[in-house]
């Protein structure tokens, strides 16, 4: 059995927009030629200081240096296989001197820059990788808040996730799902056209008439919440 391409971790409260995160993925792949090297990607943070007091402290005994090295944000980031392993290796050599931190986001980051000495290493920096917002209809992660709802609407959560799940079936003929997944939602969609950049962005298709127009590009997004209010404020006018 052949090992996974990449490997993305991710917290219990964010909410991780599948088929977005495959394409991205996917397109990496594309750029390196079918063969992924080392990378390391997500909401990178650069130059960040240790705090040496408060809730993340970190003391000069933990870790010395003034700036921490470059690190993907905690709620969601990923690596290729090949990095992973090469982590790995490069920690089981080093044992008890390997760098460790609570904070797991910086502690990645210390391993990734260990293994950079071996190898070089691609950095993604992604902001579709959210540490926080609304759900941008361009975004791969968004961390869930309080009092931050998801802009997505039903219609576009059950697009996605039939996105997915086509994309699994396409792997065996047999499964039994293929045959219950509507053709349009089976057909693969591009993350440039998901995200509003391509000529037919969205998964929803054209409004039916009397409806409210579907899909996550940014501009569909905005029509809809639009058509919604209108249909507000007709509901609240007499009657003719």
């Amino acid at each position: 059995r052949k090992p996974p391409l990449f490997v993305v971790k991710t917290d219990d409260d964010v909410f991780v927009r599948a088929d977005a995160l495959v394409s991205h993925l996917s397109r990496l792949t594309t750029n390196h030629s079918g063969k992924v090297p080392a990378i390391y990607g997500g909401w990178l943070v650069n130059g960040a200081k240790p705090h040496r007091n408060g809730k993340w402290k970190v003391s000069k005994a933990e870790y010395a240096g003034e700036d921490f090295p470059t690190y993907a944000s905690g709620p969601t980031h990923f690596m290729s296989f090949r990095l992973a392993r090469r982590i790995v290796r490069r920690i089981d050599s080093l044992g008890s001197k390997a760098p460790w931190l609570r904070l797991e986001d910086v502690s990645v980051g210390l391993w990734v820059k260990e293994a950079s000495g071996q190898a070089k290493v691609h950095l993604e920096d992604d902001r579709r990788f959210h540490k926080g917002r609304l759900c941008e209809p361009w975004a791969v992660a968004v961390l869930i808040e309080q009092g931050r709802p998801l802009l997505f609407s039903f219609a576009d959560v059950q697009n996605a996730f039939f996105s997915l799940l086509a994309s699994e079936t396409k792997l065996s003929a047999t499964h039994p799902a293929a045959e219950s997944v509507p053709r349009s939602a089976a057909e693969s969609v591009p993350l440039e056209e998901a995200r509003g950049d391509g000529p037919a962005s969205g998964l929803g298709g054209p409004p039916r008439e009397g409806e409210c127009p579907e899909g996550t590009s940014l501009e569909e997004v905005k029509a809809r919440r639009a058509c919604e209010q209108e249909r507000k404020v007709d509901s609240r006018s007499p009657a003719a």
